[in-house]
């Protein structure tokens, strides 16, 4: 095999290599796209301002809604839903399109009503900043100095929730932690407030109901960070 034919096989291979990688960028920021374009198409259709959010016709897109996410400071401004499990949202977004987007999600085991003595919600750390991929902005002390609430609206309530730690952690961390006692729950709220990044004013109790939002961090496979916040009132 003499030596112009290798040449030109192996600027083929190259050739066909870019071509297919090429072709799977494009598939990617296409399928970002329109995950985007989705959820600014539900934002549109289906408020009148920011927190003026109409449950009777997003129910009709999708019946397992459960409230609607805001979070100062960020574009996060999304419908949560509720699954069977917390895998099938990974995947699909709220119109049901299978799509890497998916969707902000409650946790499964929670309750809907956000009645629990801990939620979580979940969401994708999107690489155009979309879904929760600007919740990595809390890493910085100076941002939460700016930004320490979050809203979440129900069809009944809307929650103004005060946030008070965030930290990177992994999937055995005892944030994932649901159900409680009163004794242990104050031993988990002290030690989410020493893993924090940024110190707060807002001391959490007992009593209190604390709301996770939870998504992939950089650092590794298994990093998540996590974004903490106590229920302050709900108002009718």
């Amino acid at each position: 095999m003499n030596k112009k034919l290798i040449s030109n096989i192996c600027i083929a291979f190259f050739i066909i290599v870019f071509l297919f990688s090429s072709y799977k960028i494009f598939n990617i920021v296409m399928d970002y796209k329109k995950g985007q374009d989705t959820y600014t198409q539900i934002l549109e259709d289906n408020t009148n301002n920011s927190q003026d959010i109409d449950f009777d016709k997003l129910s009709k897109i999708n019946s397992e809604i459960v409230g609607w996410l805001i979070v100062d400071g960020t574009n996060i401004s999304y419908p949560i839903v509720q699954g069977i499990n917390n895998e099938y949202y990974l995947t699909h977004l709220f119109n049901g399109e299978k799509n890497p987007s998916g969707c902000i999600f409650l946790d499964y085991k929670n309750s809907k009503d956000f009645s629990d003595k801990h939620s979580v919600i979940y969401g994708h750390n999107m690489k155009d900043d979309t879904m929760f991929g600007q919740l990595e902005k809390f890493k910085d002390e100076e941002f939460y100095k700016n930004n320490k609430t979050m809203t979440i609206i129900t069809p009944e309530k809307e929650y103004i929730v005060d946030i008070f730690a965030g930290y990177v952690t992994d999937t055995m961390d005892e944030i994932w932690q649901i159900e409680f006692d009163n004794s242990n729950f104050e031993d988990w709220l002290n030690n989410i407030i020493k893993k924090s990044y940024f110190e707060s004013e807002i001391k959490p109790s007992k009593d209190d109901k604390i709301i996770t939002l939870a998504t992939c961090s950089v650092e590794s496979n298994d990093s998540r960070f996590v974004l903490v916040g106590k229920i302050r009132n709900d108002k009718y």
